[in-house]
């Protein structure tokens, strides 16, 4: 069965990876996140879906990226928690 998004205004807390697009800037990354290549780890965090778009933290640091940046999120049993529709294998 292929992965379902959750749906509504849904909320993660725990550690998480988000996997970027190439296009992807990481300069609005919070110290106590780490950045390697593509990928943005978080070890203490949360996130947000709301109406705009998912808004990410790092120990309550708030940092976020358009949809079309964000190829998918992962929990930290490697589990997908969000994946982008147009990254989809």
């Amino acid at each position: 069965m292929a992965h379902q998004n959750p749906s509504g205004y849904w909320e993660y807390q725990g550690k998480y990876l988000i996997l970027l697009t190439d296009e992807a800037l990481t300069d609005n990354v919070p110290r106590n996140a780490y950045v390697s290549g593509h990928a943005v780890r978080v070890d203490h965090g949360r996130i947000k879906q709301s109406m705009g778009g998912i808004q990410f933290y790092a120990m309550e640091q708030p940092f976020a990226w358009n949809y079309k940046f964000i190829k998918e999120i992962r929990d930290s049993n490697n589990d997908l928690i969000w994946q982008n529709w147009d990254y989809r294998q």
